[in-house]
């Protein structure tokens, strides 16, 4: 393939030449137009990094959250700079880039319950003591 692409450039860089058609000139409007494709091409990229930037920084959301975009609602699984991981309640995992997380609602009714609940237990002094790990069986 290399052997091809370079006996083909060797007949046309001179038959170019010799039509008075520059080749700096092609490689520049070439590369011109490379860099256009590129950059409409990594803007949905690039929106999706800067929006997840701010959602880590901010906080806005957590793992454990329970949330809804664009009517796909379900518990957050991960965070990522570009995506966040959702799983709705049949198990389907979505994943949504943070570009599209604009229209948000968010319940974090698991950790506010888990607060109530642990300062009514403080406030009545009520401790929950560590689950039994060890097994006792009988002897037969």
């Amino acid at each position: 393939m290399v052997a091809f692409i370079e006996k083909i450039s060797q007949n046309t860089v001179p038959w170019l030449a010799s039509h008075g058609i520059k080749i700096l000139v092609i490689l520049l409007a070439a590369a011109g137009i490379a860099g256009l494709a590129f950059g409409f091409g990594g803007q949905y990229l690039i929106r999706d990094i800067i929006s997840g930037l701010f959602i880590v920084m901010e906080n806005q959301y957590r793992v454990g959250d329970v949330v809804c975009f664009d009517g796909t609602c379900g518990l957050i699984e991960d965070i990522s700079l570009r995506m966040t991981t959702l799983r709705d309640l049949d198990g389907v995992v979505h994943h949504v880039p943070h570009g599209e997380t604009k229209p948000l609602k968010q319940w974090d009714v698991t950790g506010e319950l888990r607060k109530r609940i642990k300062t009514a237990f403080d406030k009545e002094g009520i401790e929950i003591p560590f689950p039994q790990r060890v097994i006792h069986q009988a002897k037969s």
